[in-house]
């Protein structure tokens, strides 16, 4: 409640907020919150690190602040979030190793999603002048139905046809939202699997 888009925010974004959820299989296996990675465009790095300076004030004001460097970057955490700005990002995420996955795949020093063939067919599918969009790999969600099949063969002797399942299964699917003078659109894309 203290932190408002236009008063502290506005003045050094672009405007371009990404949003991952990377390892939706372990949070399913283990039963917690799904690691999220959030990167913020921004315009004005003077404006960015005062933002990050509001946001750790009462993490370094209790002594639980921490700071590293991580190659030329310096990624800054407490307990429960680490951040960096690395050239024009501000990287979050409630684990440190995403925002240094997040700070490698800037550098190109890790695969890239943008490096994915199939995501970059399926995007291309998505109009330059939108308000959001989302992609998802669905046959990543085929270790979830494996385990799906393996309680309920446990717990109720049934088997599920996960072969049969992952064949039904689409590749992946992209989604975007548009305004236009007279409308919204909502659109999306499945691309089949094979």
């Amino acid at each position: 409640g203290a932190l408002t888009f236009s008063g502290e925010m506005e003045s050094f974004m672009t405007g371009e907020i990404g949003l991952a959820l990377t390892d939706i299989e372990s949070a399913a296996m283990e039963n917690t919150d799904p690691l999220v990675l959030v990167g913020v465009a921004i315009s004005d790095r003077a404006g960015a690190e005062s933002f990050m300076d509001l946001l750790t004030a009462g993490s370094a004001a209790d002594g639980e602040l921490s700071e590293e460097m991580y190659g030329n970057t310096a990624l800054i955490s407490d307990p429960t979030t680490a951040m960096a700005i690395h050239d024009d990002w501000i990287l979050l995420s409630q684990d440190a190793d995403q925002v240094q996955a997040g700070i490698d795949a800037l550098e190109g020093t890790r695969e890239s999603l943008a490096d994915d063939p199939d995501f970059t067919a399926a995007f291309a599918r998505v109009p330059a002048a939108r308000l959001g969009a989302a992609y998802m790999d669905l046959q990543s969600f085929g270790s979830i139905i494996d385990m799906g099949s393996a309680l309920a063969a446990g717990q109720a002797g049934v088997a599920l046809p996960v072969e049969e399942l992952m064949a039904q299964l689409p590749s992946s699917m992209v989604a975007y939202l548009a305004a236009e003078s007279d409308r919204m659109t909502v659109e999306a894309f499945l691309t089949p699997s094979e």
